[in-house]
Formats: C-alpha cells, structure tokens, sequence
C-alpha cells in the first residue's frame, strides 16, 4: 500500500468512526463494533457516510438554487409557485414586493387626492377674490387706508343702525381678506 493510499485510508476511517476509540481502536458509528474486528463493512459504512453526506451536500446546493432564482424572479415580478413561496427567503421578498406595490398605490391615491384638493382650493380662492372684489365694488374702497376712512365715515352718518352695521362688516369681511402683501405694507406703515 504507497503512502496516499494509506492517507486516503485513514481519513475514510477517521470520517467513519469519528475519533471514537474503543479498546482495540477506532469504534465504527454505524455498528459500534471496534474496527479491527470487520475493516472492510466499516471502510464501506464510511464510504457510504461519505456519499450520503455528497448527497445531501447536493441536494441542499440544487434546493438553495431554486430559492435563489426564486428570490431572483420575485424581484423581476413573476410570482413563485407556492411551494418555492414556502421558503422564508422567497416569502420574505414576495412580502416586501406586495408592501411595495401596495405602498405605491397608496401613495398614487395620496397624490390624486392632494391634486383634487389643490384644485378645489384654487377655485375657491378664485370665487373668493371675485366676491371679494364685488363686496370692495359695493363698499367703494379697497386699500387698508381707504377701509379705515370708509369705517369711521359709516360711524358718524346718520342711517338706520341695520344699514350700518351691514356697512361696517363689510369694511371688516374685506379688512379681514386683504392680500397678505397689502396687509403687511399698511401695518409697516403705521
């Protein structure tokens, strides 16, 4: 026997009866019988611990594969079949996707409800600058100064208190919707 094929020898041996050492030697894992006893069944029971390890070896490589190309086809959007959804990898990436898409919509919603309201605000701001330009019309003054002056008149013509009042809060409705800027000049200037 050359050197190699007793190195060979011994690691077969040592991978079949795993360090174990009875009193004649190594002890076989499989019939627990010391190996000088039957060397050739315990060489075959480690050759064939050695092929069902490979095999499981491959099976778990060819298994981990399919998760991945799996995984790999979740991500493109094609849905797994169910039983490749069972692996927690796969599940997990199809979760997150179906999140996504879900959290996609919602935002699609968000931002055609957000459009709609800012529409529906700039008509109402336009109707408001149309009342509020036929009210100025009505009252006859516009200008923070002018409103101020046309108050104090209403407050000193003698008319019916009904004619007054309506007077007066119209010149406060239009005080109240000055442009911002206007407002903001005038109360500079006092």
């Amino acid at each position: 026997m050359t050197q190699a094929q007793r190195e060979t020898l011994e690691r077969v041996r040592s991978s079949a009866f795993a360090g174990h050492r009875g009193l004649d030697g190594y002890v076989c894992r499989q019939c627990l019988k010391p190996e000088p006893n039957h060397e050739p069944t315990c060489l075959i029971h480690a050759i064939d611990a050695l092929l069902r390890d490979h095999a499981r070896q491959e099976r778990d490589l060819t298994q981990a594969n399919a998760v991945l190309e799996a995984v790999a086809d979740a991500v493109k959007g094609v849905y797994p079949s169910d039983f490749m959804e069972s692996f927690p990898p796969v599940r997990d990436v199809v979760d997150l996707k179906d999140s996504f898409e879900t959290a996609n919509q919602r935002l699609e919603e968000a931002q055609a409800k957000l459009a709609k309201a800012e529409a529906e605000n700039a008509r109402l701001q336009e109707e408001r600058e149309k009342l509020r330009a036929a009210l100025a019309s009505l009252v006859g003054a516009d200008g923070r100064e002018e409103l101020d002056a046309m108050e104090a008149a209403m407050r000193l013509i003698p008319a019916p208190a009904a004619d007054k009042a309506a007077s007066i809060d119209a010149i406060h409705a239009l005080m109240a919707t000055l442009p911002k800027a206007a407002a903001l000049v005038t109360e500079e200037g006092q």
